[in-house]
């Protein structure tokens, strides 16, 4: 890993192995760099352990039990202290052609500090690389303003130095994005 990255991208996994395997393998074809991923098993119980460490290039952190979404993004943050962004990712995500590099260069077009791509929810029952270009360039260029997505949300080094970084309850019942979001708005992020 180099001395700054532009880039980590932490995605945190608890079983769903499927999921992970895609989400790498889409991540590595998108062009992003193998030693910008980090991987974040929060106690998995399926092959994801084995699957992890039969790829040692690929940078991850085995937790003997489960953070919660909240605390492995956290931990994941503090781990890539390196990057001048964290991408918060889940892993069930497919990413189009260099996604993570144009939704950084948006964001420093746009002067945005914590940002999300545009993206498609649900079933997987199409083309997906012809879909990723249209949908790509249908998009480009849109921007909506104090909303994020924590499916992937990406927040500039400096976010976590103002307003901390995402909260580990667990008992947010998923809504740790809805949480961060208001805490960045509160601050004017």
């Amino acid at each position: 890993m180099s001395p700054s990255m532009r880039y980590r991208v932490v995605i945190p996994v608890l079983d769903q192995l499927h999921y992970t395997a895609q989400c790498v393998d889409s991540l590595l074809a998108s062009g992003t760099p193998l030693e910008a991923l980090l991987v974040i098993d929060n106690g998995s119980r399926d092959d994801t352990p084995q699957w992890l460490a039969a790829r040692p290039a690929l940078t991850s952190v085995r937790n003997r039990v489960n953070l919660g979404c909240g605390g492995a993004w956290t931990q994941g943050a503090l781990l890539a202290a390196d990057a001048d962004w964290v991408v918060l990712l889940n892993n069930d995500v497919l990413v189009g052609p260099a996604a993570m590099e144009r939704m950084l260069d948006a964001a420093d077009r746009h002067g945005i500090d914590v940002v999300s791509p545009a993206l498609v929810e649900g079933a997987l029952d199409y083309d997906f690389a012809a879909h990723a270009a249209e949908f790509a360039g249908r998009l480009n260029g849109a921007v909506r303003r104090g909303w994020f997505h924590g499916v992937c949300f990406a927040v500039r080094r400096s976010v976590f130095e103002a307003v901390g970084f995402p909260d580990t309850d667990r008992q947010l019942g998923g809504r740790e994005d809805v949480e961060y979001l208001v805490r960045c708005l509160r601050h004017g992020v």
